[in-house]
């Protein structure tokens, strides 16, 4: 309890995280109830158990929110929250009441068993501890480590972002001895310790389990009314634990068949349920009902919950569900629930839900297809997946192949969305080859994009069809840097979006016509189409399209700005949290984690990659893994770990080139050979110009960036440091505009180093201010920097050299030794170089050479 008051009283500064472990039993729920109860004066404290409210869990935790809220604040300042958030989304309702309450009180959410929350709940989570760690929020989620849930393991690998200081993990362990004796003191049973040992004993210590044993031996007769012992000594060692199982029938035994009735009827309503969704399936009166529930609350099977009851264990309601009703009477049960509900006008997923499981399929689909749509057309992806399959399952499943396929696609399950689009291709679908066409698209694949366009672009289409092939037309053709090409099928789809008036066209279209002019360098028109889109994309709450612009914004940023595109990469990350993408999460981690890299913020960019990587290989996602892979090798080469830059290297080459991206395969293969010449390991001219002939046939505009920069490498090692500058300097002014900016800081990076082997000052000083002007332009310090400055200015000398011991830079750190000495011959740095070359395993030949 002091863990979390401490946490609470931190709150003026800023967002605290505390993380519950804990079995299930050891009083988890009453432990985090008791802090509520007791921090509620000071605060809106909100409690949900996620194991009860599953999928419904946001509608309730808005409505006990609001509610909390209207308890503490006078009606003229309520009035005044009400009216600003009369006009927001239904999904972002709990979001923006939460920003605005925790920015004028202290605010606790407590979210009790996280581990049955589904994805849509960790969305969440994540969004507001990227979003509003400046708000004065204690986050409390309760956990059982030994329940397995994919959504939950991603979850905690995805936590990896968030900083240290906020987040606090605890562990709540079962009971001892004198915590028991207490315990049942507290209780107010007067029983003898030798009992209460023997309770110890069959409990464990573990506070539920002591809970039901108390109610098992009161039921039994061995503890009366006024909670003394009176059982008989040696009743004693008969004393054990009763499975939750036997402890519900020696109760449910016991009860009459009218309760027996009644109780079956809760079950068939749900975990949670009201007194009017149970008259409509029992002729009772309301006075009759309420003795009966009366009751089971008194023999605790059921609890009150909110004006309503539950099930007081999740498990009553389920053995009772499926093994105290018969198949037709549970079938009838739930068509007369689902037929109140109808009368209702009630949520049409419930009603759906009913009626499928009434047996009445063609009742069921119709309900859930309005229920899917309405997921759908909010662009919550995943809840509208979870019914697309329900209703694949009862039948008709040839006219939901697309839409599954759809949001598969929208949630990044690229191998999914394939295996859906495909079968609805079987049926020579149009759509279904727009569909793939834009999958071959997203994943690089532009010839088989192509070919299924190509099949198609005769046939007879629809407006919305026409837009689509003018889309993915324009997007092939700007992958292939016809970009005057690509803006006339992109204005024809424009006219066509126009026309239909449909806003998610419209921003799609927008965000393909800016990136057109991203490729051709007009970043200012880019800007200005991505924000356009960006307008209508939060008209549509599409959160992925929100993540997806600020990506692009972040990319414009990245020539100009670091620091406001590490702003935009942490705003297009918060709403890519919220779409549930996590091939999109993926991507945006690995890309900050190289703009933190070429920053200097070295720790931040080894956790942004770790993250990157676990979850691809969690969702055994490969198309983003060979370039994670790729920069990984680049992080150990400048720490001098060659081996393991080289066994990352090897991963990202056999990787891209399972999967057909030729490009990356060359460009990684180059990158070897750098490594094979830094440590000395020869490789011939013959299979050098084989691989960047490879890179020409693929793509002749980019080729020389990525070619002549690791032939530059490639000769420094070999002792060629004239040939090496020479490849550098012939695309130093065409790089910027036709590589990665990653691989644009890495390549003028070296310049200057090239030049200080050749002991060039001039040059060595024209290309160091080059890279200073760069790096303040950018608002940056750009890690090659850090290399050269010593060589010019003495007194940065040791700073330089602790910032690349503590980071680990090894590599770099002897690279800028070698600049050192070169221009000021200090000997003491010589035989740095040398004792620092021999542990990394540096070629002897090229250190021999320079230290002549």
């Amino acid at each position: 309890m002091k863990i979390l008051e401490t946490l609470f009283d931190s709150l003026d500064n800023g967002m605290k995280v505390a993380f519950i472990e804990g079995e299930e039993g050891v009083g988890k729920t009453d432990f985090i109830q008791k802090f509520c109860s007791k921090v509620s004066e000071e605060s809106i404290c909100t409690y949900s158990s996620i194991k009860e409210l599953r999928d419904d869990f946001l509608y309730q935790l808005t409505n006990d929110f609001i509610n909390n809220i209207k308890k503490k604040f006078q009606p003229g300042r309520l009035s005044m929250i009400e009216s600003l958030g009369k006009n927001v989304n239904e999904n972002e309702k709990f979001l923006f009441f939460l920003s605005l309450i925790s920015s004028l009180t202290k605010t606790v959410i407590i979210l009790d068993d996280i581990e049955y929350g589904s994805a849509s709940l960790f969305n969440i989570i994540m969004y507001i501890l990227k979003n509003h760690q400046d708000k004065k929020i204690l986050l409390v989620l309760t956990y059982n480590p030994l329940r397995e849930n994919p959504s939950f393991k991603e979850f905690l690998l995805r936590i990896e972002e968030i900083p240290g200081k906020i987040i606090k993990k605890f562990r709540l362990e079962n009971f001892n001895l004198n915590d028991v004796i207490n315990l049942i003191a507290d209780m107010n049973y007067q029983l003898p310790k030798y009992v209460i040992e023997k309770i110890y004993e069959s409990s464990k210590g573990n506070s539920k389990k002591i809970v039901q044993v108390l109610e098992y031996l009161k039921m039994s007769g061995l503890i009366d009314e006024n909670n003394y012992w009176v059982g008989s000594f040696e009743e004693i060692p008969k004393i054990e634990l009763p499975s939750i199982r036997s402890y519900f029938y020696s109760v449910y035994n016991k009860l009459n068949d009218d309760e027996k009735r009644v109780l079956t009827s809760c079950s068939i309503i749900g975990q949670t349920f009201s007194i009017e969704e149970l008259m409509a399936l029992e002729n009772l009166s309301q006075n009759d009902l309420y003795a009966i529930l009366d009751k089971f609350i008194q023999i605790h099977i059921l609890e009150e919950y909110e004006n309503n009851f539950k099930f007081k264990e999740i498990e009553y309601r389920e053995i009772i569900y499926n093994e105290e009703i018969s198949n037709i009477r549970r079938r009838f049960l739930h068509r007369k629930l689902a037929e109140y509900y109808e009368s209702k006008n009630e949520d049409p997923y419930k009603i759906g839900m009913n009626y499928f499981l009434a047996g009445e399929a063609e009742k069921a689909i119709k309900y859930l297809e309005i229920a899917g749509m309405k997921f759908y057309d909010k662009c919550r992806y995943k809840e509208a997946l979870d019914i697309f399959l329900k209703i694949y399952d009862i039948g008709k499943k040839e006219n939901y192949d697309l839409i599954i396929g759809d949001c598969y696609f929208r949630l990044g399950n690229f191998k999914n969305a394939r295996n859906y689009y495909e079968k609805a291709l079987e049926k020579n679908n149009i759509d279904a080859k727009l569909r793939l066409a834009e999958l071959e698209y997203t994943l690089g694949n532009i010839n088989e994009a192509d070919n299924l366009l190509n099949d198609i672009k005769n046939a007879n289409l629809n407006d919305e069809q026409i837009f689509y092939l003018n889309y993915l037309k324009g997007s092939n053709l700007a992958r292939k840097f016809l970009l005057k090409e690509s803006l006339d099928y992109y204005n024809e789809a424009l006219k066509t979006a126009q026309k239909l008036n449909r806003i998610n066209y419209l921003a799609l279209i927008y965000k393909q016509i800016g990136i057109s002019y991203f490729y051709n360098g007009d970043f200012e028109k880019a800007e200005n189409l991505f924000k356009k889109s960006l307008e209508y994309y939060d008209q549509i709450s599409d959160y992925e399209g929100m993540a997806r612009i600020y990506n692009n914004l972040a990319l414009i940023e990245a020539g100009r700005d670091f620091g406001k595109t590490l702003d935009y990469y942490e705003l297009s990350l918060s709403y890519a949290n919220l779409s549930g993408n996590i091939y999109l999460l993926i991507i945006l981690q690995y890309n900050m984690a190289q703009i933190n890299f070429w920053n200097s913020k070295i720790d931040e960019a080894e956790r942004g990659i770790k993250i990157a990587k676990n979850l691809s290989e969690l969702i055994n996602e490969v198309d983003v893994r060979h370039s994670i892979l790729s920069f990984l090798s680049d992080v150990e080469k400048i720490k001098g770990n060659f081996t393991n830059s080289i066994e990352y290297i090897d991963r990202a080459i056999s990787l891209s080139s399972r999967i057909g991206s030729d490009f990356y395969t060359f460009s990684y293969m180059l990158k070897k050979y750098e490594l094979y010449s830094i440590i000395g390991k020869n490789v011939s001219n013959e299979e050098i110009e084989n691989v960047i002939e490879s890179i020409k046939k693929i793509n002749p505009e980019v080729y020389e960036p990525y070619a002549f920069a690791a032939l530059g490498k490639i000769n420094i090692y070999n002792g060629n440091f004239k040939d090496a500058s020479k490849y550098f300097v012939n695309v130093y002014d065409k790089a910027i505009k036709l590589i990665s900016f990653s691989d644009y800081v890495d390549m003028i990076g070296n310049i200057p180093y090239i030049f200080a082997l050749e002991k060039d000052l001039e040059n060595f000083k024209k290309y160091l201010n080059e890279l200073i002007s760069l790096s303040k332009r950018l608002n940056g310090d750009i890690l090659h920097i850090k290399i050269y400055t010593p060589s010019i200015d003495k007194n940065e000398f040791n700073k330089q050299e602790k910032f690349f011991q503590e980071n680990n830079l090894k590599f770099l750190l002897l690279k800028m030794y070698i600049c050192y000495y070169i221009f000021n011959g200090d000997e003491n740095i010589k035989n740095k170089i040398i004792e620092l070359s021999n542990e990394l395993n540096i070629r002897k030949d090229f250190i021999t050479n320079l230290l002549k």
